[in-house]
């Protein structure tokens, strides 16, 4: 299998680019597994267009409850990746 660590490390969009080129993402849970697509043009309208959610996690919010951290990905490839660095892949996963 070939290496893809390397593949995200310059994609760092902020959500009025992924809107203007078509790239979605999606909000997962580490611990109770869920999982939702993202409506970009809703999520623009809350944050505005200039944020960007590479290396951004929070409280799960997507199961009432869930004490697990929520991470988002996109589909840039047509395969849906994380949506962050390796260093805060570490970080996240070692606490």
């Amino acid at each position: 299998m070939a290496d893809r660590s390397g593949f995200n490390r310059f994609f760092q969009p902020t959500l009025g680019d992924m809107l203007r080129i078509g790239v979605g993402a999606k909000v997962a849970c580490n611990r109770c597994q869920c999982e939702r697509v993202i409506n970009l043009e809703m999520l623009i309208a809350k944050v505005g267009p200039s944020y960007s959610l590479f290396n951004r996690r929070c409280r799960c919010k997507l199961l009432p409850g869930c004490q697990g951290w929520n991470y988002f990905l996109h589909d840039r490839s047509g395969v849906w990746l994380p949506f962050r660095d390796a260093a805060a892949a570490d970080r996240w996963l070692a606490g």
